[in-house]
């Protein structure tokens, strides 16, 4: 386990996620891309199950469907 994972185990879900997103947004800036409105929506779905913690079906299909 890394120092980030640590420091993401001891915040809150709420922070996790803003603090992922953060980094996420860190790597894209740097690579220069641009994404998709799709690629965005898996992002933002990826970043709703891990602070929920839970996986719905509705997001699954969301993934699905490239």
């Amino acid at each position: 386990m890394n120092n980030k994972d640590l420091v993401v185990d001891h915040m809150s879900k709420r922070q996790a996620t803003k603090y992922l997103s953060k980094e996420l947004n860190k790597c894209i800036t740097q690579l220069g891309l641009h994404l998709s409105l799709k690629t965005v929506y898996f992002v933002h779905a990826l970043a709703f199950m891990v602070s929920s913690s839970k996986v719905h079906s509705s997001w699954i299909q969301a993934l699905e469907c490239k």
